[in-house]
């Protein structure tokens, strides 16, 4: 879309939304419609869990640690 259809658009016929960001939740809707906030990093975090133990149980410097 460009510029002037934008302009010769009739916004007056649709319903307006209003949107508030916050942390909690990622955004509110003026209807009451809450959208979550993604957690990227604790997924990740709790993914990365189970490979660090077993890396951890490792000796240091073993093939075995090597290999993982």
């Amino acid at each position: 879309m460009d510029k002037n259809s934008l302009q010769n658009r009739n916004f007056q016929n649709l319903p307006q939304v209003g949107i508030d960001v916050g942390i909690k939740d990622f955004s509110v809707l003026s209807t009451g419609e809450k959208m979550e906030n993604p957690k990227y990093l604790k997924n990740s975090l709790n993914r990365l869990k189970v490979p660090q133990k077993r890396v951890s149980r490792k000796v240091k410097g073993s093939k075995n640690r090597e290999r993982f």
